[in-house]
């Protein structure tokens, strides 16, 4: 394949005493004419080669078919139930639904996306968040339901915030002021916003919420993994814009507080997996929930209205979620929750009166997304939401089994499959995260069914780095550790080829983010392990990953190249930097998103110029951009564009024939 020239300069910068060689620099620049020329002409070649795949449209269809459908998780104000499905519908008490917010109708272009709401606890109100061109950078809007028309807003300058209510009066919410976070005031009585508290440079992140329409508790953080500062105000006969905080020390997340203001929080402190902690106002603080053996704690709600005070708690075991339901005060087991299967609740909500029921959102591997009601007082669940995707009822046809592999040290690092069918070898797409702690669990994804069901395997590596078996699983594969994640992850390759699930040259990589990262380190350490890579929205040039993007938040995990040793660390793997020319890559088709505001596409337009100055007779190596699109949530059709044109590269180059499933 002919690669359109990518001028090299010989740049060479010395850091720390290393000599760090960085010939595509210019590329950083989204906005210089040679950038823009070199990215037109990558993305025709890309247009042209990924157009030519019949496997794209095939996949397509499959993915449109596995979409889930319904209407999501109800989140209650009043007797109104609110959820988000692309749109933010309302059901009123007489079952009838209607739609609140429809993107469409606010932005024709069709990129703009629902990134949150929270109803009023009255319902009569909601305040919703809509960001346009996949940039996250938000504007609030606040709503009357009831006539449809707004109250306030939009204000901008607002990125996933959390929201939290007083009564109707107004809200709480996060805004920023260059660059910094802030939380504001929303004073709707009045039709004015005041700052209650700023945070300290750009890594500040908050998270809020308002208890029983009296306490304001905020948590308060500097990057990512770093423990929460916690802090805490009585808002009884206080002005809301002027709350005194006072510190509160008590595990290292976010505050639940009872009406009683007993506090609980969760922590990792001597207790890896998740202890929960509890204090009075006045009392010494004590673990009411101890740590499990078997189990990280992920979630938990607490019920207080009706004696006795109940704590619903959600484990994450292998993948899989336990739910169980326990004294407040003691922490004694009262129920095991009975779950459909062996898959994952992905939230929770509760009703704002305090009433015993917790609405679940359900699935597993190969059942799409319902929602369930869970009785806190008997245990029992019972189905309250729609279980099937559009088109297609019934599940995935497929077997989950769940296995470990020894890593390169040892170690043993759980590896989940979905399978369809007996026969063996079969094209094989193995994922993995590896980062932040973030854990790969066991919910339906529409890509894993359109996969499958053309006869592929679907594997994911619980690598370390997640938070899979708590802080310290995290914490082997962070920082200096991170190359773990990558060892983990050439492992299971390995373990999948040596175990007779599949050949090498049947076998894709794909990352995504954080696992993007891992991907692309895996492509450069060992290319001849894997037929083809994906790498979408990936993070690759770890020497100056900090200069854009969110990248300045990330030093917890990844270090930082100001810091000697941590230099020495990202330089042992980063992609970019370790691309060797005349080396044979696999076909590697790296994705970005017009719109990202986390991941710069700086990263992926760097490492394509290396790997196609590279090429000895392998690839190809494609750029696809995608325009209006960001890193996280996207409108349904783009989004089912994004995903069919990734697994349509990997099909093509592992050989899965939609014609003969299975082959």
């Amino acid at each position: 394949m002919r690669y359109p020239s990518a001028h090299r300069e010989q740049l060479i910068e010395l850091i720390h005493g290393r000599a760090v060689a960085d010939p595509y620099r210019w590329l950083e620049d989204s906005g210089s004419e040679a950038t823009r020329a070199w990215a037109q002409v990558q993305q025709a070649l890309g247009d042209a080669e990924l157009a030519a795949q019949p496997e794209r449209a095939a996949l397509y269809d499959l993915l449109v078919n596995a979409m889930p459908g319904g209407t999501g998780l109800p989140r209650w104000g009043g007797s109104r139930a609110f959820m988000l499905s692309g749109r933010l519908l309302v059901r009123d008490c007489d079952g009838r639904t209607s739609v609140v917010v429809d993107p469409a109708d606010l932005d024709p272009s069709g990129t703009a996306t629902l990134d949150g709401f929270a109803p009023s606890p009255d319902g009569r109100l909601v305040a919703y968040q809509l960001s346009r061109g996949g940039t996250e950078d938000a504007t609030l809007t606040v709503l009357d339901v009831g006539t449809g028309q707004p109250v306030f807003g939009p204000t901008d300058r607002v990125r996933h915030s959390p929201v939290g209510w007083l009564g109707s009066r107004g809200i709480y919410y996060v805004g920023h002021d260059a660059g910094t976070a802030c939380v504001r005031w929303l004073d709707l009585e009045r039709a004015r916003q005041e700052t209650v508290l700023c945070g300290t440079g750009t890594t500040a992140r908050f998270g809020l919420a308002v208890w029983h329409d009296r306490y304001l508790s905020l948590s308060v953080r500097h990057g990512t993994g770093r423990p929460a500062v916690q802090l805490l105000a009585d808002l009884a006969d206080a002005d809301p814009a002027c709350p005194a905080f006072g510190r509160v020390r008590l595990g290292d997340a976010s505050l639940i507080v009872g009406r009683d203001k007993r506090l609980y929080a969760r922590s990792v402190h001597g207790a890896p997996r998740g202890c929960l902690m509890t204090a009075s106002a006045s009392g010494a603080a004590r673990v009411v929930l101890p740590e499990r053996p078997d189990a990280v704690l992920s979630k938990v709600v607490l019920f207080d209205r009706d004696p006795p005070p109940r704590l619903v708690a959600a484990y994450l075991c292998e993948g899989r979620t336990e739910l169980a339901v326990h004294h407040a005060g003691t922490g004694e087991l009262l129920h095991r929750v009975a779950l459909p299967g062996d898959g994952t609740v992905t939230a929770l909500s509760t009703h704002p009166d305090g009433r015993p029921y917790c609405w679940l959102l359900y699935s597993d591997l190969v059942t799409p997304p319902r929602v369930l009601r869970l009785d806190v007082r008997s245990g029992s669940v019972t189905g309250e939401g729609p279980a099937g995707p559009v088109g297609r009822p019934g599940s995935l046809d497929a077997t989950v089994r769940r296995m470990t592999y020894p890593s390169a040290d040892g170690t043993r690092v759980a590896i989940t499959m979905v399978i369809p069918g007996s026969s063996r070898p079969r094209p094989v797409l193995l994922t993995a995260y590896g980062g932040f702690g973030h854990s790969m669990d066991s919910r339906f994804h529409p890509e894993v069914a359109a996969w499958v069901s053309s006869g592929g395997i679907w594997a994911t590596a619980s690598v370390r780095g997640g938070d899979e078996h708590g802080a310290d699983w995290h914490e082997a594969g962070r920082g200096q550790n991170k190359p773990n994640a990558i060892a983990d992850l050439h492992a299971a390759a390995d373990w999948l080829v040596e175990r007779g699930w599949t050949t090498r040259d049947r076998l894709a990589l794909l990352g995504v983010s954080n696992g993007g990262l891992l991907a692309g380190a895996a492509l450069v350490e060992r290319p001849e392990a894997y037929a083809a890579v994906a790498c979408v929205a990936p993070v690759l040039d770890m020497v100056r990953y900090e200069r854009s993007g969110l990248g300045a938040q990330w030093r917890a995990e990844y270090g930082s190249a100001a810091i000697p040793e941590q230099l020495d660390w990202l330089l042992a793997y980063s992609p970019y930097h370790r691309v060797t020319p005349g080396r044979r890559y696999p076909p590697t088709l790296l994705v970005t998103f017009g719109g990202d505001t986390r991941v710069a596409a700086m990263h992926a337009r760097k490492m394509c110029a290396a790997l196609q100055h590279a090429d000895a007779a392998g690839g190809p190596v494609l750029l696809h951009d995608v325009a209006g699109l960001g890193h996280g949530t996207k409108p349904r059709e783009h989004g089912t564009e994004v995903a069919a044109t990734v697994l349509g590269f990997l099909a093509r180059h592992t050989g899965l024939s939609l014609d003969r499933p299975g082959c």
